[in-house]
Parts: structure tokens; C-alpha cells; sequence
């Protein structure tokens, strides 16, 4: 986890660290940004995948799961899942 500090200030920010995890998340899992982002239920590979890159964003930016919901279009208690 990254520090206080250090954490993503501005919308700007905020949207380099989405494209960060979703790049790495999407290569790790050979998974598309587009599949990751999507709102539809879909399977499970993909659903994995959208669920560690929720994780890592909850994790290693210290986004809130609201912040984080927002992100992926879902609600927090599904990130919390995550």
C-alpha cells in the first residue's frame, strides 16, 4: 500500500492508477480492458480477473470501496466481496 502521501489527489490521478490496474490485471489474466470493465455478468475467467484488478485498486491506492464502485460500475458492497 502505497502511503497517504503518495495516494491519487485528482480525477487525473485517479484515472492513471485505473489504467495502471487494469493494464496489469488485464495482461496478468489475458484478459481485454474492455471485458474487465464491462457491466454485464460474464464468465467466471473474466469475472476473477475484475475482481483482483477491484482488489488491487481497494489495496494498493487506498481507494474506498465507493471510490473503487464507481470505477468498475459496481456498488461497494460488491467490491467489498471482491
Amino acid at each position: 500500500m502505497i502511503s497517504v502521501k503518495e495516494r491519487p489527489q485528482g480525477e487525473a490521478d485517479w484515472a492513471a492508477a485505473t489504467d495502471l490496474v487494469l493494464a496489469v490485471t488485464g495482461r496478468a489474466f489475458n484478459v481485454q480492458r474492455e471485458a474487465l470493465m464491462s457491466k454485464q455478468r460474464c464468465q467466471a475467467d473474466i469475472a476473477f480477473s475484475r475482481q483482483v484488478a477491484m482488489y488491487l485498486f481497494h489495496i494498493v491506492f487506498g481507494g474506498t470501496y465507493k471510490q473503487v464502485g464507481a470505477l468498475f460500475g459496481r456498488e461497494r458492497t460488491t467490491v467489498a466481496y471482491a
